[in-house]
């Protein structure tokens, strides 16, 4: 390989590393009327959790890489770091919650209202603001 090759190679690569795709880390609160969701405390094994689940809606054919939260049971609040931790890509996303005691053989607390099939939280990243999601809201019907 020459020395041109070898520069415009490597200017290339340059140009590459810079291009990679804009993303956004996403906030917010999940409460019931304002209360924080109780979760029994315990090895991840054996404790109660929260899992607040990203699906980007307009990604196209094939399967959805869903973006979870994580969730602190001490405020209800949430972050989403996505694959690398500094966010997940623009676009629009279902929301699906679900609050579970006994992880994993505890039943959805919140009966499914929120799950990824009966969600009614639709979203678009960026968000203007931080998202709150109160799940004594269930979806219209249920």
């Amino acid at each position: 390989m020459n020395a041109v090759s070898r520069t415009l190679l490597f200017v290339m690569a340059l140009g590459l590393a810079g291009c990679g795709e804009k993303v956004y880390l996403v906030k917010g609160k999940v409460h019931s009327n304002g209360k924080v969701l109780p979760v029994k405390a315990g090895p991840a094994a054996t404790g109660g959790n929260v899992q607040v689940i990203f699906l980007q809606t307009d990604a196209g054919e094939g399967p959805v890489d869903p973006k979870k939260a994580v969730y602190n049971p001490a405020d209800g609040t949430f972050t989403v770091p996505g694959a690398k931790g500094s966010g997940i890509p623009p676009g629009k996303y279902k929301v699906a919650v679900v609050w579970q005691d006994d992880y994993p053989l505890g039943a959805d607390k919140l009966k499914g209202a929120f799950s990824e099939g009966a969600t009614h939280i639709f979203i678009e990243v960026p968000l203007a603001e931080e998202l709150d999601i109160n799940v004594a809201k269930p979806p219209a019907g249920k």
